[in-house]
């Protein structure tokens, strides 16, 4: 008996090997392509937070000039009772440059009044960024000691639309020596 192979035979033989050749040789170029290179470094938070703060939106320099601001914050509080607290707070420009305020801290969502401040903040708007500089009095609910005080900080207010923002905050309470360090978001009306 004669192997032969008839003409569909052939032809499924020839596709079947065509089939394989593109498959091998398709293979063999994607293989040698190099994978793709990871991206470069986006660098560190303080980066990210210097870059935010330093680059100006010309779009959002209109923010604060509404004369008011409401914002709420997480503040981490050194040497206090509540090492973690939030905070609310109200600011209204009164002068030219200067703003009356007032702010509530609490020690959680179900948690006490741990203090409220209120005082004068001195205010300078550069592009889209408002700084603050204040100085506040305050009485401490939750303090065993030093129940009055004062706090003297700067906060830094970017905007993040027409009538939003984000900041940061430093502050010292005196007497007692308690370091405050703010997150902010809030709005201007």
């Amino acid at each position: 008996m004669k192997n032969t192979i008839g003409l569909f035979g052939r032809i499924g033989l020839i596709a079947t090997l065509a089939a394989i050749f593109s498959l091998s040789t398709s293979q063999a170029q994607t293989s040698t392509n190099a994978p793709a290179a990871p991206p470069l470094s986006t660098g560190t938070f303080f980066d990210s937070v210097t870059g935010y703060f330093s680059s100006f939106n010309p779009a959002l320099e209109d923010t604060f000039t509404n004369r008011g601001t409401f914002w709420t914050s997480v503040d981490a509080m050194t040497g206090g009772s509540s090492p973690l607290v939030n905070s609310i707070g109200l600011s209204y420009d009164v002068w030219n440059l200067v703003s009356v305020e007032g702010v509530f801290r609490n020690s959680g969502v179900a948690g006490a009044i741990v203090d409220a401040q209120g005082g004068l903040g001195l205010n300078f708007k550069v592009h889209d960024v408002r700084l603050t500089a204040y100085v506040d009095g305050g009485y401490g609910f939750a303090e065993t000691r030093d129940k009055v005080y004062a706090e003297i900080g700067v906060r830094v207010l970017k905007a993040l639309t027409e009538h939003t923002f984000a900041g940061v905050g430093v502050a010292a309470q005196l007497p007692g020596n308690r370091q405050v360090l703010s997150a902010f978001v809030g709005f201007t009306f």
